[in-house]
């Protein structure tokens, strides 16, 4: 079903940007005057984005004309520091563990909000939201600082942080952050 959701959306999507769908422009996030780099994944608005909702796959630029989403920057499959490996796309994101539905994500704010499985075996359909630091050549870090929100307002409304200036050891809910390294 869900395959069948993200291919009408990406349908839409592209109507949108042909111009052949009226009322395709989203609101943009607060104290933005216009991203392509904040993108919800299944294409439908959370309410007022300045509020904090979602935005919607496409999204208006500074000079006002619609731009498609820019795909997440930290796309790609890598090897983590403990030994698994994990693959992240635009809607998704692969831990060892399982696959999380990724509904937001903002690369100027490097950040993302996922959603785990309904029968995800410690958060079913719960929500959670991933930091990551600057991705380097072939690496970056990445904390999880909201674990099973029941709503995604409400993971976006949380005010647990994260401190990178030292991923390796400590800043992620007291312990080092998770490294992620390209496969070759």
């Amino acid at each position: 079903m869900r395959t069948c959701q993200n291919q009408f959306f990406n349908l839409v999507a592209a109507l949108c940007a042909a111009g052949l769908v009226a009322g395709c422009a989203a609101s943009t996030p607060s104290g933005s005057t216009g991203s392509a780099d904040t993108a919800s994944i299944d294409g439908t608005t959370g309410g007022d984005a300045s509020a904090g909702g979602d935005t919607a796959a496409k999204t208006d630029t500074a000079g006002g004309e619609t731009a498609a989403a820019a795909a997440i920057e930290i796309a790609g499959t890598y090897n983590d520091n403990f030994g698994g490996s994990e693959t992240i796309a635009s809607d998704k994101w692969q831990f060892s563990f399982g696959t999380s539905t990724i509904v937001q994500y903002d690369n100027a704010k490097n950040d993302a909000y996922l959603q785990a499985p309904a029968d995800d075996k410690f958060n079913p359909s719960k929500f959670s939201k991933i930091v990551w630091t600057e991705p380097k050549v072939d690496s970056f870090y990445y904390c999880t600082v909201v674990i099973g929100a029941a709503t995604l307002d409400l993971a976006k409304a949380s005010t647990l942080t994260a401190d990178d200036k030292n991923p390796e050891k400590t800043g992620c809910g007291g312990v080092g952050w998770t490294k992620l390294t390209k496969k070759k």
